[in-house]
This record gives C-alpha cells, sequence and structure tokens, in this order.
C-alpha cells in the first residue's frame, strides 16, 4: 500500500465513501424523478398550488402546475422573485435569475397549465452553510460517448472498502493546502459520475475554483471538457441534518473531440507511464491552471480548438499560445535585444538623430509614426518571444514546428499560412497540420511546466499520414505518432 493509501485508509475514510454516494445519488433519482408533488411557495398568502418538477432531456428542470381562475397569481411572478417548493423532507429554491422561460396554456379555459423551466436550483437560502464546510461535486458523465477509466491519468487510489483492491478509479489532488478527492464511479453502461469530495473543510469559492482547474486539466489532455450538469454538496460540521445543503447547475457547456493529446490506447512498444500523467503531474498540472487564471483561459481556448475546424482551430491555438508565452515569458532576465545600455542608447541616439534629419520632408503623422517604432526596436518580437518560451522550458524544436509557430500571425487574422515551406501538402492539409500543431505546442508548454515530459500525440501527423497511405492504396498502420518532448515524433504500433 502506498503513502498516499495509508492516509486516505485513516483520515478520509474510503470505507464509507461508497455508502455517502450511494445516499446522495439516491438522494439526486428522488429529485429528478417526478414522483414527488410539491407546494409551490410564495409571498402570496393563501396561495395552495400543487407542482410538478422533473427533469427534462437537455438538463434543465420543468415544473408544471394548474391555475385556477380563482388563484391570484401571474406566472411572471417568477422572473421576479425567488419561488421554494415544498415537500416532506425536501425544500428547493429557485431563483429568479435561473429562470429561463414559460409557458401557459389554456388562457381562456377555467384551468390554465403552465410550464415553467429553470436551469438551477439549491436546497438553502443561507450562503454560510457554503463557508468552512465539507463539500462534494457530482458531474454527470454520458459513459457511452467517454471512458471514465481511460482519460490520461493513471488513477492510484480506489474507492473500494478493500484499499488492496487492483481497481483504482482516484487521485488525492493537494491543492493549496486543500486535499480533494477526484474519482469517477459507473452507474451502467450508459451513465457515470466524476466526483469530488474535500478531505478538510473549505470554502465553496475556494472548492469551486479546484473543481474548474481540474475540469480544464482533464478537457486539455483527454479532449473532454465536463459540462453537462452538476450537484454540489456541503455539510456543515456539527449541525446534523440542518448542515446539509445542495444545489444543482445545468452548465450545458461539454465539449467532446476526438484529438485528445494523451493516448488512450494500448500499445506495444510503448509503456503506459509514457502517455499518460500519473497522479502527481496531473496535481502539478490542476495547480498550474488554479493558480494562474491566463493558463486556465488558455486551456480552456484550446479545448474548443481541438473541437473546431479550419482557421478557427488555429485562431483559437495562436491567442492560448500567445498567453502561455507571455506569461512564461515573464521570466525572462531580459526582454530586449540589446542588453547593454550604452550600445542601446547609442543606437536610439543615431536613429532618432536621422530621422529628425528627414523631418521636413514627412508629414507629422508619418514622424510620429517612425519615432514611435524606433522606440520599440529594442524590443524582442514576438515570434521570438515564442520560441524563448520553449528554450526556457527546454523544448527543442524542429523546422517544421518552427514553421507552424511562424503562421501564428497570418492564421490568427484569419489568413491561410503561405505554402512553400510544406509544398508537398495541400491548402487543406497545411491548415490542419498547423493548426493542430500549435494546440500541440500550447499543451506542451503546461505539461512541461507540470513535470510531465513524455509523449503527446501529433494530430496533424498522423491524420494526413494516414489519409495519404489510404489514398495510395496501401494498409494503414495502426497507433498514432507521438511527440516526445523532447524528441521528433515517430509513429508506433497499437496492440
Amino acid at each position: 500500500m502506498t503513502t498516499t493509501e495509508t492516509m486516505l485508509t485513516s483520515k478520509a475514510l474510503p470505507e464509507t465513501i461508497f455508502e455517502a454516494d450511494n445516499v446522495f445519488l439516491h438522494f439526486i433519482s428522488l429529485i429528478e424523478s417526478d414522483v414527488t408533488t410539491y407546494k409551490l411557495g410564495t409571498d402570496i398568502s393563501g396561495l395552495n398550488i400543487d407542482t410538478k418538477f422533473t427533469k427534462k432531456e437537455n438538463g434543465n428542470f420543468e415544473l408544471t402546475f394548474t391555475l385556477k381562475d380563482e388563484d391570484v397569481f401571474d406566472i411572471k411572478y417568477f422572473f421576479i422573485r425567488p419561488v421554494l417548493l415544498l415537500a416532506e423532507g425536501l425544500n428547493i429554491l429557485i431563483q429568479n435569475k435561473d429562470v429561463i422561460g414559460y409557458q401557459q396554456l389554456n388562457i381562456s379555459s377555467p384551468e390554465k397549465k403552465c410550464r415553467v423551466e429553470v436551469k438551477a436550483f439549491r436546497g438553502d437560502i443561507n450562503d454560510s452553510l457554503w463557508v468552512q464546510s465539507k463539500q462534494g461535486a457530482y458531474f454527470k458523465v454520458n459513459a457511452s460517448q467517454f471512458e471514465l477509466f481511460n482519460s490520461g491519468i493513471i488513477f492510484d487510489i480506489t474507492t473500494n472498502k478493500d484499499q488492496s483492491s487492483s481497481f483504482k478509479n482516484a487521485v488525492l489532488l493537494n491543492i493549496d493546502e486543500s486535499p480533494i478527492l477526484f474519482y469517477f464511479e459507473r452507474i451502467n453502461d450508459n451513465q457515470g459520475y466524476f466526483i469530488f469530495q474535500t478531505q478538510t473543510i473549505i470554502d465553496f469559492d475556494k472548492f469551486e475554483k479546484v473543481v474548474n482547474a481540474t475540469r480544464a486539466a482533464l478537457g486539455l489532455i483527454s479532449g473532454y471538457y465536463m459540462a453537462d450538469s452538476v450537484y454540489y454538496i456541503s455539510l456543515k460540521k456539527g449541525k446534523g441534518l440542518s448542515g446539509l445543503t445542495y444545489k444543482y447547475i445545468n452548465i450545458n457547456e461539454t465539449v467532446k473531440h476526438n484529438y485528445p493529446l494523451i493516448d488512450k490506447a494500448v500499445y506495444n512498444n510503448i509503456s503506459k507511464n509514457e502517455l499518460n500523467l500519473n497522479s502527481s503531474q496531473f496535481e502539478e498540472l490542476v495547480k498550474l491552471l488554479y493558480k494562474n487564471e491566463e493558463y486556465h483561459r488558455a486551456s480552456l481556448l484550446l479545448i474548443t480548438a481541438g473541437s473546431t475546424k479550419g482557421v478557427s482551430k488555429g485562431s483559437l491555438a495562436s491567442v492560448a499560445l500567445e498567453t502561455i508565452s507571455g506569461v512564461v515569458g515573464k521570466n525572462f532576465t531580459s526582454k530586449k535585444i540589446i542588453t547593454e545600455k550604452k550600445v542601446n542608447s547609442q543606437l536610439l541616439y543615431e536613429l532618432r538623430k536621422g530621422l529628425k534629419k528627414t523631418k521636413q520632408n514627412m508629414t507629422k503623422e508619418q514622424y510620429d509614426l517612425i519615432e514611435a517604432k524606433i522606440n520599440h526596436i529594442n524590443t524582442i518580437p514576438n515570434a521570438q518571444k515564442l520560441e524563448d518560451s520553449f528554450r526556457l522550458l527546454d523544448i527543442e524544436l524542429d523546422e517544421e514546428e518552427l514553421y507552424c509557430l511562424s503562421c501564428r500571425n497570418k492564421i490568427l487574422h484569419g489568413a491561410l499560412p503561405k505554402n512553400k515551406e510544406l509544398n508537398m501538402l495541400t491548402s487543406d492539409e497545411l491548415i490542419f497540420l498547423v493548426s493542430n500543431r500549435l494546440i500541440m505546442l500550447s499543451t506542451m508548454l503546461l505539461l512541461k511546466m507540470a513535470g510531465y515530459g513524455e509523449n503527446v500525440v501529433d494530430w496533424g501527423f498522423t491524420e494526413i499520414s494516414k489519409r495519404r497511405a489510404i489514398l495510395r492504396g496501401e494498409k494503414v498502420q495502426g497507433g498514432n505518432a507521438f511527440r516526445k518532448i523532447s524528441i521528433k515524433q515517430t509513429l508506433v504500433d497499437e496492440e
């Protein structure tokens, strides 16, 4: 048993984790069923309306109820004030900001059927319940579309009662001195959950920030950004059931694409450790995105870029690369081409002197523009800054990769790269190669900072090589082309 597993056995209560999950998942199933009838609670005296509250296919919830002529109630109330749904042992608060639409049928009839759609709700009106409490998050996953156990992470902890079990489904993330267990559970063939459980008390704002960083880190390496719907729970210590509360949010922004940077397949000539992030590396990646908002935003851009096509893919990747390299570049001691102050001063003096001699031959606007360029002449160009970011992290780029970096500015402005250096490629192949390489190179910077120096998939090389082989009528070699962070790509065989 590892040191981490020993700590979990004694402090994180893995024996009870299934029990706690089962209880809450049962609670979720009750909320999402249509068996419970609620009373609609408002500040309107004497109002007595029965309502149903059911989940729709789009992840939103719908209230359905009937208004009678004698009911003094305007359905627009939902957009003005919060309402409570009251049932035995269960209260649901719906805030007006979470109402997204309503429908009222049979307006001329004595009984008007009403529907109100909401995207979120919670079980309390007391924000203090989310401060300094044990917290959890349940993100629903379509298990038929994404393999929970095969996400680019080497899980090294089990939530099984038997800690010696070979089944591993969890990693412990210690972010900002807050240990959080991140794991998956598969409910059936079509449904599963990624789950977060804090091991100590924490504020919700901090917990949510860790959760969001973890989602981005997972999406970056796996091509799956979990953002369907989520239930958050909070348990305030010492308050019993009165300290237990929850909230539901339908995010409806999941991204799933077929170009994960970390390969999920099994290969006969490359080990799992060379294809996946271990728990420490994944933890460092989460920390990186948690501590730096610019890295976090860049990761989201790269995830989105993976699901787009053409110039749009390259444009998003270019913005992400600029953002990441800009932060990495802050570590440079010098951002000047000429570092000697005396030489720099002499150069500026001579250039300004020459400019003044020709001042009478140009307009004021022309003069001001040239003067501004002279004042910034010693600044390292953006292209050089990008290359320096890779040098700083000891990542060696080959000629093709340098060419892809040089295309960044054209793609960023919606133009196609010139087909000179790689003239054996068609225009479509060129934009595909460059765009995917920009995503790969951007991700390599983040992974290297997280301590991962192994393989990422070079999708540009992989796809073009295989398409060309098909066109030639050749047998397509299995597996993908990998770019090890320190060497060029090689095509390897999948088992």
